[in-house]
């Protein structure tokens, strides 16, 4: 998923391929490549931006084995606020209506507690976990199907 991702970048930017493996260099040392992996999320509310601080939010991934596996590390963009006007036929008027949005970053480390790798070639499923006062408030689950 690393390489699809920078493959993606690098044809988005028009870059050499000694500028690509540069970009490589980068993203490994930013994302700490070595040891952990990155869930990239983007999340959204149209309510405030306190909403999408990561700190608000109990995340965790859980694995085939349902172990609870919190980030080792968590970073975040800046909120974005986006204005747009809606027509409601209802109210038979336009109104305005506000979308913060944020990217966060989870780094989940490759090797559990137990010694274990998180993912690997065995790794049936992991479930992301986002909750708020001991209730799921929204989740995704990854399911890796081999021949």
């Amino acid at each position: 998923m690393i390489e699809a991702e920078l493959s993606k970048i690098c044809a988005d930017d028009s870059l050499s391929e000694t500028e690509c493996a540069e970009r490589r260099v980068e993203y490994a040392e930013q994302h700490h490549a070595g040891e952990w992996f990155r869930i990239a999320l983007r999340l959204h509310s149209g309510y405030e931006e306190k909403s999408l601080e990561a700190d608000m939010w109990t995340i965790y991934l859980v694995d085939d084995e349902n172990i609870m596996y919190e980030p080792t590390a968590v970073t975040s963009d800046s909120v974005e606020k986006v204005t747009r006007k809606i027509y409601s036929e209802f109210h038979n008027m336009t109104m305005e209506r506000t979308l913060f949005s944020r990217n966060i970053d989870l780094y989940f480390p490759k090797t559990t507690f137990f010694g274990k790798a998180l993912l690997d070639e065995h790794t049936h499923s992991l479930k992301l976990i986002l909750a708020r006062h001991k209730r799921t408030a929204g989740e995704a689950e990854w399911r890796f199907y081999r021949e």
